[in-house]
Protein backbone atom coordinates (compact mmCIF):
# COMPACT_ATOMS: atom_id res chain seq x y z
CA UNK A 1 0.00 0.00 0.00
CA UNK A 2 1.26 3.30 -0.58
CA UNK A 3 2.11 5.67 2.49
CA UNK A 4 -0.64 7.82 1.57
CA UNK A 5 -3.42 7.22 -0.93
CA UNK A 6 -4.83 9.93 -3.07
CA UNK A 7 -7.89 9.57 -4.47
CA UNK A 8 -8.28 11.36 -8.25
CA UNK A 9 -10.98 13.93 -8.95
CA UNK A 10 -14.25 11.64 -10.54
CA UNK A 11 -16.73 12.68 -12.60
CA UNK A 12 -20.22 12.11 -11.97
CA UNK A 13 -20.40 8.53 -13.56
CA UNK A 14 -17.35 7.31 -11.09
CA UNK A 15 -19.28 8.87 -8.06
CA UNK A 16 -22.96 7.25 -9.10
CA UNK A 17 -21.20 3.75 -10.14
CA UNK A 18 -19.21 4.06 -6.67
CA UNK A 19 -15.83 3.52 -8.27
CA UNK A 20 -12.59 5.62 -6.52
CA UNK A 21 -9.59 6.25 -8.27
CA UNK A 22 -6.80 5.81 -6.05
CA UNK A 23 -3.05 5.69 -6.81
CA UNK A 24 -1.04 2.58 -6.32
CA UNK A 25 2.59 1.45 -5.99
CA UNK A 26 3.00 0.55 -9.75
CA UNK A 27 5.84 2.80 -11.24
CA UNK A 28 5.88 2.54 -15.35
CA UNK A 29 8.11 4.32 -17.54
CA UNK A 30 6.83 5.52 -20.81
CA UNK A 31 8.62 3.29 -23.29
CA UNK A 32 10.85 1.00 -20.77
CA UNK A 33 10.47 -2.77 -21.05
CA UNK A 34 11.02 -4.05 -17.52
CA UNK A 35 10.17 -7.64 -16.09
CA UNK A 36 9.64 -9.23 -12.66
CA UNK A 37 9.74 -6.15 -10.53
CA UNK A 38 8.57 -7.19 -7.28
CA UNK A 39 5.87 -4.79 -5.66
CA UNK A 40 5.64 -6.23 -2.20
CA UNK A 41 5.48 -9.20 -0.31
CA UNK A 42 2.70 -9.70 2.15
CA UNK A 43 1.50 -12.42 4.88
CA UNK A 44 -2.32 -12.33 5.47
CA UNK A 45 -4.49 -13.33 8.58
CA UNK A 46 -6.73 -16.32 8.76
CA UNK A 47 -9.11 -13.42 8.36
CA UNK A 48 -7.54 -11.79 5.21
CA UNK A 49 -7.38 -15.59 3.50
CA UNK A 50 -11.00 -15.61 4.44
CA UNK A 51 -11.44 -12.20 2.64
CA UNK A 52 -9.57 -13.17 -0.53
CA UNK A 53 -11.29 -16.40 -1.02
CA UNK A 54 -15.11 -15.16 -0.47
CA UNK A 55 -13.72 -12.41 -2.96
CA UNK A 56 -12.34 -14.79 -5.47
CA UNK A 57 -15.71 -17.26 -4.63
CA UNK A 58 -17.51 -13.95 -5.34
CA UNK A 59 -16.04 -13.66 -8.85
CA UNK A 60 -14.32 -10.17 -7.98
CA UNK A 61 -12.72 -7.67 -10.55
CA UNK A 62 -9.45 -5.81 -10.36
CA UNK A 63 -10.53 -2.30 -12.93
CA UNK A 64 -7.20 -0.15 -13.40
CA UNK A 65 -6.59 2.84 -15.91
CA UNK A 66 -3.75 4.40 -16.99
CA UNK A 67 -4.09 8.07 -18.43
CA UNK A 68 -7.76 7.53 -18.02
CA UNK A 69 -7.88 4.33 -19.96
CA UNK A 70 -8.98 1.08 -18.27
CA UNK A 71 -7.50 -1.94 -18.56
CA UNK A 72 -8.52 -4.67 -20.63
CA UNK A 73 -7.92 -8.37 -20.81
CA UNK A 74 -7.88 -10.38 -24.16
CA UNK A 75 -10.04 -13.33 -23.86
CA UNK A 76 -8.61 -16.96 -25.79
CA UNK A 77 -10.52 -19.75 -27.06
CA UNK A 78 -11.27 -22.68 -25.79
CA UNK A 79 -7.65 -24.23 -26.91
CA UNK A 80 -6.20 -21.01 -25.36
CA UNK A 81 -5.17 -18.95 -28.65
CA UNK A 82 -6.00 -15.57 -28.11
CA UNK A 83 -8.76 -13.41 -30.13
CA UNK A 84 -9.37 -10.38 -31.17
CA UNK A 85 -11.80 -9.69 -28.27
CA UNK A 86 -11.06 -8.26 -24.38
CA UNK A 87 -12.73 -7.90 -21.57
CA UNK A 88 -12.79 -5.10 -18.59
CA UNK A 89 -10.50 -5.79 -15.65
CA UNK A 90 -9.41 -9.28 -14.31
CA UNK A 91 -10.53 -11.38 -11.78
CA UNK A 92 -8.65 -11.14 -8.29
CA UNK A 93 -8.07 -15.20 -8.52
CA UNK A 94 -9.53 -18.53 -8.96
CA UNK A 95 -10.82 -21.30 -7.45
CA UNK A 96 -10.54 -25.46 -8.17
CA UNK A 97 -12.33 -27.76 -6.91
CA UNK A 98 -13.11 -31.72 -7.66
CA UNK A 99 -16.42 -31.92 -9.09
CA UNK A 100 -19.00 -32.30 -6.68
CA UNK A 101 -16.54 -31.81 -3.52
CA UNK A 102 -16.78 -28.48 -2.29
CA UNK A 103 -14.19 -29.27 0.62
CA UNK A 104 -11.53 -29.77 -1.84
CA UNK A 105 -11.52 -26.05 -3.21
CA UNK A 106 -8.52 -24.74 -3.32
CA UNK A 107 -7.83 -20.78 -3.56
CA UNK A 108 -5.30 -19.05 -5.84
CA UNK A 109 -4.68 -15.57 -6.12
CA UNK A 110 -2.89 -13.47 -9.26
CA UNK A 111 -0.02 -11.81 -7.80
CA UNK A 112 1.85 -11.56 -11.26
CA UNK A 113 0.95 -8.95 -13.65
CA UNK A 114 2.27 -8.42 -16.80
CA UNK A 115 1.60 -4.82 -18.02
CA UNK A 116 0.89 -4.53 -22.03
CA UNK A 117 0.81 -0.50 -22.42
CA UNK A 118 0.46 0.30 -26.10
CA UNK A 119 1.90 3.42 -27.19
CA UNK A 120 1.88 5.87 -30.04
CA UNK A 121 4.21 8.61 -31.33
CA UNK A 122 4.12 11.13 -33.91
CA UNK A 123 6.97 13.21 -34.14
CA UNK A 124 5.31 15.77 -36.37
CA UNK A 125 2.13 16.34 -34.34
CA UNK A 126 3.22 16.36 -31.17
CA UNK A 127 5.93 15.53 -28.54
CA UNK A 128 6.66 12.23 -26.41
CA UNK A 129 4.15 9.13 -26.29
CA UNK A 130 0.70 8.71 -26.25
CA UNK A 131 -1.06 6.00 -24.46
CA UNK A 132 -3.67 3.73 -26.91
CA UNK A 133 -3.87 0.88 -24.91
CA UNK A 134 -3.72 -0.66 -21.74
CA UNK A 135 -4.20 -4.75 -21.70
CA UNK A 136 -2.98 -7.10 -18.99
CA UNK A 137 -1.93 -10.53 -18.29
CA UNK A 138 -2.70 -12.07 -14.55
CA UNK A 139 -0.78 -14.67 -13.64
CA UNK A 140 -0.57 -16.33 -10.15
CA UNK A 141 2.97 -17.76 -9.21
CA UNK A 142 4.82 -19.14 -6.09
CA UNK A 143 8.10 -17.42 -6.30
CA UNK A 144 10.77 -19.79 -5.52
CA UNK A 145 13.11 -18.00 -2.65
CA UNK A 146 16.41 -18.72 -1.60
CA UNK A 147 17.44 -19.17 2.04
CA UNK A 148 16.87 -16.22 2.94
CA UNK A 149 13.62 -15.06 1.52
CA UNK A 150 14.30 -13.30 -1.55
CA UNK A 151 12.53 -14.00 -4.91
CA UNK A 152 15.19 -15.84 -7.00
CA UNK A 153 13.36 -16.85 -10.20
CA UNK A 154 10.21 -15.02 -11.44
CA UNK A 155 8.01 -17.08 -13.90
CA UNK A 156 4.72 -17.80 -15.17
CA UNK A 157 5.38 -21.74 -15.08
CA UNK A 158 5.57 -24.22 -12.26
CA UNK A 159 3.59 -23.74 -8.66
CA UNK A 160 0.54 -21.72 -8.37
CA UNK A 161 0.29 -19.46 -5.55
CA UNK A 162 -2.14 -20.31 -3.69
CA UNK A 163 -4.43 -18.63 -0.34
CA UNK A 164 -5.57 -20.66 1.88
CA UNK A 165 -4.22 -20.54 5.01
CA UNK A 166 -2.74 -17.59 7.19
CA UNK A 167 1.20 -16.65 7.61
CA UNK A 168 1.59 -17.82 3.69
CA UNK A 169 3.70 -15.28 2.21
CA UNK A 170 2.45 -13.91 -0.92
CA UNK A 171 4.73 -11.54 -3.76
Amino acid sequence: KPKLIEDAPENLGEVLAGDTIENSLYELRMNVAESCKLLCTMTYSKEQVAMFQDKIKDEYRVHWIIDNLPLAVQIHDEMGVPIEAYEDGFPLGYALMKEGDEQSTMFYLYNHIKFKIRIHANPESFEGYRVVGFVVEPHSIKHKRDERGNVVECTPKGQWQSIMKDGEVVS
